[in-house]
């Protein structure tokens, strides 16, 4: 048995991923522990709950995240998680339970914001006839 078997993270060893690891992508498995990641990709994890994102979120480095069906993650869990992302500069929230409530923890907590896209669209470009919401980009707000 290899130490990743079946797309299961669970047995491997954080501490011997190099410390200049930056950008940790994750598509299908569950995780309980991190390193200190500064660009956070979650994508289809059904197991990825408020927990996981307030465990990673206190270590207070992230830089990118991005959430996208993440379907445990909820209001609750961007409240908890909020005051620990202050140096948070992109954020992405798409397929997921989180609404209207978490925005005022993103708002007062988030202050590095410079990017925020919400909603449950996956192209890029946005599409004028599209009922899907654009990204904002908050840099361009004085």
């Amino acid at each position: 048995m290899g130490l990743i078997d079946n797309g299961n993270l669970r047995p491997l060893p954080y501490d011997f991923l190099p410390s200049s690891l930056t950008t940790l992508e994750l598509t299908a498995p569950a995780c309980k522990d991190f390193p200190r990641i500064q660009h956070l990709i979650i994508q289809n994890v059904p197991a990825f709950s408020n927990q996981h994102l307030f465990n990673i979120s206190r270590q207070g480095t992230l830089k990118t995240l991005v959430l996208s069906k993440t379907f445990r993650v909820t209001d609750v869990g961007i409240q908890t998680a909020a005051p620990h992302l202050g140096g948070l500069e992109h954020l992405t929230l798409l397929h997921t339970q989180i609404g209207n409530s978490a925005m005022h923890f993103i708002g007062r907590h988030m202050k590095c914001l410079r990017s925020l896209h919400l909603g449950d669209y996956t192209s890029p470009t946005p599409n004028p006839h599209s009922q899907h919401p654009p990204a904002i980009c908050l840099s361009s707000f004085p």
